[in-house]
């Protein structure tokens, strides 16, 4: 019995405190998003892997345009590696006070499919990378 329970104490210890130097090896990936010229704020960037894998590398662009990319776990950046960039745009404000959503913004497809010849391809290295973007809806 007492084995049992010096085992999971050592057990939750490791859950809490973790293992190993602390998570991947990623590197900044950072950048602009503009709409027809212009900073959207809300514009999800995702960066997504061969094989179609988005693991988790999404960013969200600021009142200015601006993202960081952050990997699943909290990780700031990406793994080296190329990746498509796919954009989607913000979900639309909802008006409180009617109830009724705000006319949603609408990408072409071919930003927002992973499988779009057209869409930006990055490739993460061991040094920090800039991605700038300009949606052209018109």
């Amino acid at each position: 019995m007492r084995f049992v329970c010096n085992f999971l104490v050592a057990l939750v210890f490791a859950i809490v405190c973790g293992c190993g130097e602390g998570g991947p090896d990623v590197q900044p990936v950072t950048g602009k998003v503009t709409v027809d010229g212009a900073a959207v704020a809300g514009v999800m960037v995702t960066l997504v892997g061969d094989g179609g894998s988005a693991m988790g590398l999404t960013g969200i662009t600021d009142n200015s345009g601006v993202f960081s990319i952050t990997a699943a776990g909290g990780y700031q950046g990406a793994p080296s590696g190329k990746y498509k960039v796919v954009v989607s745009p913000p979900q639309p404000e909802m008006d409180y006070s009617t109830g009724v959503p705000g006319k949603q913004m609408e990408f072409p497809s071919k930003y927002s499919s992973p499988d779009s010849s057209e869409l930006t391809t990055v490739e993460v290295g061991s040094e920090p990378t800039v991605v700038n973007i300009d949606v052209v809806t018109k």
